[in-house]
């Protein structure tokens, strides 16, 4: 994701790295401009997330509709906001989903204990 700045007469390009989770975006909602689309998010406990919202919250591709097939990839962006091991010993992520686009799950739930291999930086 890039920002331009201007200042004193020069243009720079100044680029922000982002935190996104990979989901599959398993149906359509509803038509409402932009679209309206249902995400999965499956934590370390295999618990599955449904997350709706808008279709450019979780993907860029803007031919998807009612009638695509499904899944279809998408990204979740978060911020991580802690780690911690589980019983096993395994290194756990916790994301929260409030930032940067205030997106939760069906009953309100924005913190998800993740495995480091769900998390991308980019």
């Amino acid at each position: 994701m890039g920002r331009t700045i201007c200042g004193t007469g020069t243009i720079a390009r100044a680029y922000t790295s982002m935190t996104i989770i990979r989901v599959p975006i398993v149906r359509w909602v509803d038509d409402h401009n932009p679209g309206w689309v249902e995400c999965a998010l499956t934590d370390v406990a295999g618990l599955t997330w449904s997350l709706v919202d808008k279709l450019p919250i979780f993907s860029e591709d803007v031919n998807l509709d009612a009638n695509s097939n499904y899944p279809q990839p998408g990204e979740l962006a978060c911020e991580i906001v802690g780690e911690e091991a589980d019983s096993r010993g395994r290194k756990i992520i916790i994301i929260d989903t409030r930032s940067p686009w205030g997106v939760e799950a069906v009953d309100g739930t924005t913190r998800f204990h993740v495995l480091p291999e769900q998390v991308e930086i980019v």
